[in-house]
């Protein structure tokens, strides 16, 4: 937003660390969740699909749907673990 010929001139700054201090936001940190197909498949006890190494990215398989979405879930579980 520091275009000002399309956003106007700046008539107040107040840093997000000031706004933290004042109790106006609350302090906050970004957690990237992940998980590696070794992860996966010890949380979900698979074994490696034979003649591929485990960290080998998988095909386009019918359950490839649902092991990513539960791929997604348990990064997100460990992450809430992990950060509270």
């Amino acid at each position: 937003m520091d275009n000002q010929a399309v956003h106007g001139k700046k008539v107040f700054e107040y840093p997000l660390a000031q706004a933290v201090s004042d109790g106006r936001a609350a302090d906050y940190r970004v957690v990237v969740p992940t998980l590696t197909d070794t992860d996966l498949r010890r949380c979900l006890n698979f074994p490696a699909p034979a003649g591929r190494p485990s960290t080998a990215p998988t095909g386009e398989g019918e359950n490839d749907g649902a092991l990513r979405t539960t791929a997604l879930h348990l990064g997100v579980l460990r992450a809430m673990t992990e950060h509270g």
